[in-house]
């Protein structure tokens, strides 16, 4: 039976994205407008839609599509939302049949999905769509993919009866699929609770997106506030309880401070704008709160006398839950970056950074997609062992069993077990990490892996190879004579 209603929902989702991607093919036809536009205005109809009842307006022979789009954007502007997102209605009035297309798609959509978890299932398909909408336009932003940002918050996000009165952040929402996750996340475990969801992004039309995708999980109990967090980022000191986020990685250096506003007082100081954002989030962190933040790995390694100081101040005033390395194609199609994501948590009021001998590493291989350009989904996701082994007790045992084994050097000179038998996660030796200026790359301290079957003898290798190149030389004037008469 579970299975009939995954495969059913996955066929639902696949008629919608063929609804939306119909929609927004032919809107690309003829039109100089900023497609997250039309996603505005989409989000919109489907929210006034979605408060109104009887039949769908495609089943009328007679109606009048710039007619009805102006009705229901204006009863839109009588709900809570409109104090928030400001809109043009005017937009696409000279456009009748992409109106009619745009009303015809969202009855359609909410044809689809059921009437009981309406919500559940259309922002999930809505998100992919304003995926795709963003990944056509030319930007230097990498937004985390909703499915990433999903993983993340399971994994970082307090268990029932944490957190009830808590602040939620993400100070470069981007997209925001950290928000959007966190409020799946909230709804699905019926975490009734007075949580505030903030986020900082200086696009207003996304701002206007992510309030619109947060409405439909409106009935639960938090409110959302969405601002410009200015340049830099203004991040309250000490005040959330959760902050996750994914900042630009791009490193550009502050050459005037006072003329950009950064005034603040970094525990390390750098012109780096991006180490000086990790910085400031982290340093928003209430006492007990957490962060899922989203760094390059080149921020791991980085040789600078800053970073270095900035991943100093990490591990040592922190407690760094562990270090997650995603899948080199997490981001594909808008690029493909070498990325981990580091798990922090601020010390509580009575305590101090607890001094840990190790750090925890873990790597992602396969989420739930291949790790290359298709994306094609597969069986295995790694982040379901992670999950498993993430509470403090399984990795103490683990710990033990680590330290227990008989010891090699790895090849950058790492303390590891000659056998190791977990091939997705390992630790590093907090002796170690001092040792290597700070360096949190999960690889550099990952074990030797041993392979499981027998080992071929070069000479065979290099029979096959002999081979090989013999057919393709075959292979090759075969195709010479039959083209060329060679």
């Amino acid at each position: 039976m579970e299975e009939r209603r995954t495969e059913d929902a996955e066929m639902v989702s696949l008629m919608a994205q063929a609804l939306l991607s119909d929609l927004f093919d032919y809107f690309r036809m003829d039109s100089g407008i900023n497609p997250i536009i039309l996603f505005e205005h989409l989000c919109c109809v489907l929210a006034q839609r979605r408060e109104e009842t009887g039949t769908t307006i495609y089943n009328k022979a007679d109606w009048n599509p710039v007619e009805r789009y102006t009705s229901l954007m204006e009863h839109f502007y009588f709900m809570p939302l409109s104090r928030q997102v400001k809109l043009d209605s005017s937009t696409f009035l000279d456009r009748p049949e992409l109106l009619r297309r745009l009303l015809e798609t969202t009855d359609g959509v909410l044809g689809l999905v059921s009437d009981n978890d309406q919500d559940e299932q259309l922002v999930p398909l809505l998100f992919d769509f304003l995926e795709t909408i963003l990944q056509s336009r030319h930007s230097e932003v990498v937004n985390t993919p909703f499915a990433t940002a999903r993983e993340i918050v399971r994994l970082i996000y307090p268990q029932e009866g944490d957190l009830l009165l808590s602040e939620i952040l993400d100070p470069a929402f981007g997209s925001g699929a950290f928000l959007i996750a966190a409020q799946e996340h909230l709804k699905k475990k019926r975490m009734l609770s007075l949580t505030r969801i903030r986020g900082f992004e200086r696009d207003e039309h996304l701002r206007n997106c992510v309030l619109l995708l947060s409405y439909l999980y409106n009935d639960f109990g938090y409110t959302v506030e969405l601002a410009d967090g200015g340049s830099p980022t203004q991040i309250e000191r000490g005040r959330f309880d959760l902050i996750l986020t994914n900042p630009p990685f791009r490193t550009q250096p502050l050459r005037d401070r006072e003329m950009l506003g950064d005034n603040d007082t970094l525990p390390v100081s750098t012109k780096d704008t991006h180490r000086a954002f990790i910085q400031r989030t982290l340093l928003g962190l209430a006492p007990g709160g957490r962060c899922a933040l989203i760094v390059p790995d080149s921020f791991l390694t980085h040789t600078s006398s800053d970073a270095i100081r900035v991943r100093r101040w990490i591990v040592e005033e922190f407690q760094c839950m562990g270090i997650v390395k995603l899948p080199s194609y997490t981001f594909y199609p808008q690029a493909t970056i070498n990325a981990s994501v580091l798990l922090v948590q601020r010390p509580a009021h009575d305590q101090t950074a607890t001094e840990k001998e190790r750090m925890f590493f873990f790597g992602v291989e396969l989420d739930g997609k291949s790790n290359d350009t298709r994306r094609q989904p597969v069986p295995q996701n790694d982040f379901d062992e992670l999950r498993n082994i993430w509470n403090e007790q399984d990795q103490e045992a683990l710990w033990r069993e680590w330290r227990e084994e008989a010891r090699t050097q790895n090849v950058h000179g790492m303390d590891v077990p000659i056998q190791w038998s977990h091939p997705h996660f390992w630790f590093g030796s907090l002796e170690d990490i001092r040792r290597s200026d700070y360096s949190l790359l999960p690889e550099q301290y990952q074990p030797v892996q041993l392979l499981d079957g027998p080992v071929q003898a070069p000479e065979e290798i290099l029979e096959e190879l002999r081979k090989l190149g013999q057919e393709i030389l075959e292979l090759t004037e075969q195709l010479a004579e039959e083209q060329y008469g060679w």
